[in-house]
């Protein structure tokens, strides 16, 4: 369970903020579900950092979602260098399904909790 609460509320109770959510951006892809058109993460990323009104640049770390699959993994890398470009390369990058394996559904849940505990 995370508990989404607005920052001011949880700073003047003292709660631990263990992360933000700065912004949000969502897309769809219809196309193969095991390979993927980058273009819809690639829509997803930009939708996020302008929600965020965050440039690429801004960006020090992506939590990739990272099947391992060599047609997922290509596809993701292809949407991520079509947002960050040659920038891409330099930024820190991982996933945890290789330490736990896909958790199909619960699989976002459990990223943005390992990564905010790693991160926070």
């Amino acid at each position: 369970v995370f508990v989404l609460e607005e920052r001011d509320r949880a700073l003047a109770r003292g709660a631990p903020i263990l992360a933000e959510v700065a912004g949000f951006g969502m897309s769809a892809d219809a196309g193969d579900i095991v390979a993927p058109d980058p273009e819809g993460a690639a829509a997803a990323i930009r939708a996020a950092l302008a929600d965020a009104g965050l440039a690429p640049g801004a960006v020090g770390y992506i939590n990739a979602h990272g099947t391992g699959t060599l047609l997922n993994d290509r596809s993701e890398s292809a949407a991520i260098r079509a947002v960050f470009g040659e920038d891409a390369a330099a930024i820190p990058l991982s996933s945890t399904k290789g330490l736990r394996g896909h958790l199909i559904g619960a699989a976002g849940a459990v990223e943005l909790l390992a990564v905010s505990l790693a991160l926070g």
